[in-house]
Order: C-alpha cells, then sequence, then structure tokens
C-alpha cells in the first residue's frame, strides 16, 4: 500500500509515512533440538489448540463489564479466521477492508 497514491491533491503530494508492507517472521521448532529457523507468512496452529478453540467457542461472553460499561454488541469467540499483528494502532475502516480483501485476514492486534 503506498500510502502516497492516496494524497489530496491526488497521486501527486509528497507523503512523508511511507508504505505499509508485511514481513516474514523466522520460526524455530519447539523440540527442543538444534533447528534453523523457518521464514513463514501465516503460523497454522496445532489440531489440539483447534480442538481446545471449538470448546471455548460455545461460551457465552458477557455484553456488560458492569451497569455502566457494555459492548454495542454481544461479543463471541470465533475459530478458523486469519489475525494478524502490527507494531502500530489500527483503527481505519478503509485499511481493515484491504486486510480483509488481501490477507484474508479478520482482525488486527498491536
Amino acid at each position: 500500500l503506498d500510502v502516497g497514491n492516496y494524497n489530496v491533491p491526488q497521486e501527486d503530494g509528497n507523503n512523508m509515512l511511507g508504505s505499509i508492507g508485511y514481513n516474514y517472521e523466522k520460526l524455530y521448532s519447539v523440540t527442543g533440538q538444534n533447528n534453523s529457523p523457518q521464514k513463514v507468512f501465516w503460523i497454522n496452529t496445532t489440531q489440539e489448540w483447534l480442538h481446545l478453540a471449538a470448546d471455548i467457542e460455545k461460551m457465552e461472553l458477557q455484553q456488560c463489564v458492569n451497569s455502566s460499561l457494555c459492548l454495542p454488541q454481544r461479543p463471541k469467540l470465533v475459530v478458523g479466521l486469519k489475525a494478524a499483528t502490527a507494531n502500530i494502532f489500527v483503527d481505519n475502516a478503509a485499511y481493515r477492508n484491504f486486510l480483509y480483501h488481501t490477507f484474508g485476514v479478520s482482525s488486527s492486534d498491536m
């Protein structure tokens, strides 16, 4: 995503924000043996974790923490979606849609 392409006036501004990209992560085996890292884009989970997630997916979460602090909708746990992490706070609907349509990412944390 080249941020400069979305300047006003369109496409001819000098935007110092640069661009937004992604990195491959280095994943080490958990066997305890010496090993070389693998470069990965997605980290897959184990069947054990999926079974645990399926069990907690059935939990009903509370909409309110107390009488004065409530979410607009009742939250729910969803298993099987992709998530991402970032070193910045992302609260931008257009970027959220870009992540979903490009990578299938349903949530991003900081």
